[in-house]
């Protein structure tokens, strides 16, 4: 979404990088996910974002997204493993195959 793109764009771009079908809705119903998430574990109950100005709200959010999100947060669909890490394994075990 950041960089312009639709959902449709989303589901065709994963279908050319990695074979595989996903819907524009269930595109649409990941990202609905991933925000409502966000909102939950960032805000509610921990900060008070009427408060803050738009600048502020954006850098809370890209931090977010940069330190927690992609680097620490656990993913049962990842072995109970933060995304950086598995990610890490992977190209490791991949390149001690090749």
């Amino acid at each position: 979404y950041a960089c312009g793109m639709s959902q449709r764009d989303i589901s065709e771009q994963i279908k050319n990088l990695y074979d595989v079908d996903i819907s524009p809705e269930l595109v649409s119903k990941i990202s609905e996910s991933m925000w409502t998430r966000m909102k939950c574990e960032l805000f509610y109950d921990r900060i008070a974002p009427g408060k803050m100005t738009v600048e502020q709200l954006k850098t809370l959010i890209w931090r977010f997204f940069i330190s927690y999100w992609n680097r620490r947060r656990i993913c049962s669909a990842n072995d109970g493993l933060p995304p950086t890490l598995k990610r890490l394994r992977y190209y490791a075990a991949q390149g001690a195959v090749a």
